[in-house]
């Protein structure tokens, strides 16, 4: 699976877009899906199947494995509360793939939780002035 410029996925969803005329909740439902389909997820979802593990211990080592720009940062997280925070910055592909990382962290949170229902929001966002972007993730 070796590298390939992030830059691609952007421009794929843009592609995807404009040839279906895909509105951007169709973008978000893309995101949804690609956790489904990923063979590293599933296999960390069943073997450390602990959200805390997933985002502080396991998810910044693998970034750091398979992108050579940015970073992710887990901010904050209460499971008694059911919610997370987190954020990435020096990535700022288009705003296209806030929409597709809203769907996926959704369903990455659903898979790990074994939530019915979960809201994700992205509450920072360099392309509307932040320094980086950041997520907001609650489920029931």
């Amino acid at each position: 699976m070796g590298f390939y410029p992030g830059g691609l996925k952007a421009l794929s969803l843009l592609a995807i877009k404009e040839a279906l005329r895909y509105d951007d909740e169709k973008i978000e439902e893309i995101g949804k899906s690609a956790p489904k389909f990923s063979l590293i997820i599933k296999l960390f979802v069943k073997y450390f199947a602990s959200l805390r593990k997933f985002l502080f211990d396991h998810t910044p080592r693998i970034w750091r494995e398979y992108w050579t720009i940015g970073e992710f940062i887990p901010v904050e997280l209460n499971e008694e509360e059911k919610f997370a925070i987190v954020r990435y910055q020096n990535l700022d592909l288009h705003p296209i793939y806030c929409l597709y990382l809203k769907g996926y962290f959704t369903t990455l949170t659903k898979l790990i939780t074994g939530a019915k229902k979960v809201e994700c929001k992205e509450t920072k966002c360099t392309f509307r002035g932040d320094k980086f972007h950041e997520y907001f993730v609650k489920w029931e």
